[in-house]
């Protein structure tokens, strides 16, 4: 019961958020891809809502109604998201290169691109090289921004040669709360060497900032990977549990 409220919280701020923005948008709809939704904050957590709140209906009503169907349905599904857990862990560290590869051509086609043209990658985007003090993707680093059509040298904005804001070291120098937008200006020049535009901005490309950082905190991450795993292991092992007891005074019953 508890999670079906979480659910339900979930999915009305998914909603919230969700129409927030697209009145930020004038109405308009930057959702045209499977990419764009991961990067849509507020359509995950309406994703995410709505599994939780479907697990949790299996598994609450299965166990009021004493229904071995729903209790079953719900461990099958418990079932099926542990395997696709194991198989995303097993991929990763199996073939740990072909996915940074991967997931580096796949950032810089979808997100380095579409930066300014979709707000949900932009601020996805921004928190991430902030976060991870990082900046582009793959070795290239900070040059990747020259793929994007507003910040490109030969670009004839105002933006022209430079890269985002949450790139710089200090994006916050002139106030603490309003960044500054061009503190990155001109570093995309064949002028401006790398060890230049590290003193301004950071350098390291965010695949390798972020896998960096996972190696860094290693047991934190096993810590939080076996919290999500217990519950569904022992979800999986009551709902057996109460089933067989369903089944068992049926058939005493000969029910």
């Amino acid at each position: 019961m508890l999670f079906w409220l979480i659910s339900w919280v979930l999915i009305a701020i998914g909603i919230w958020a969700y129409f927030a923005t697209q009145q930020y948008n004038s109405g308009t709809s930057d959702t045209k891809s499977l990419f764009d939704i991961f990067f849509d904050i507020s359509l995950l957590f309406i994703i995410f809502g709505s599994v939780i709140f479907l697990l949790a209906f299996l598994g609450a009503i299965g166990s009021l109604r004493e229904n071995t169907c729903l209790l079953k349905t719900f461990a099958a599904f418990l079932i099926i998201i542990f395997l696709a857990e194991v198989a995303i862990v097993i991929a990763v560290f199996a073939l740990s290169a072909t996915v940074r590869l991967k997931l580096q051509d796949i950032l810089k086609e979808e997100a380095v691109r579409d930066y300014r043209d979709n707000i949900n990658t932009q601020n996805v985007i921004d928190w991430f090289q902030e976060t991870f003090e990082c900046c582009g993707v793959g070795s290239t680093g900070y040059k990747i921004w020259e793929e994007n059509k507003y910040f490109n040298c030969s670009s004839q904005g105002f933006e022209a040669c430079s890269v985002p804001y949450s790139c710089c070291i200090d994006p916050y120098t002139f106030d603490s709360e309003v960044a500054n937008t061009r503190c990155g200006a001109g570093v995309l020049e064949d002028t401006v060497s790398q060890a230049e535009a590290a003193a301004i901005i950071h350098t390291n490309g965010c695949v390798d900032a972020a896998i960096q950082t996972a190696k860094d905190n290693m047991f934190l991450i096993g810590g939080v990977g076996v919290g999500i795993v217990i519950p569904q292991l022992l979800g999986i092992l009551l709902a057996k549990i109460l089933w067989s007891q369903i089944e068992d005074q049926k058939a005493r019953w000969g029910g």
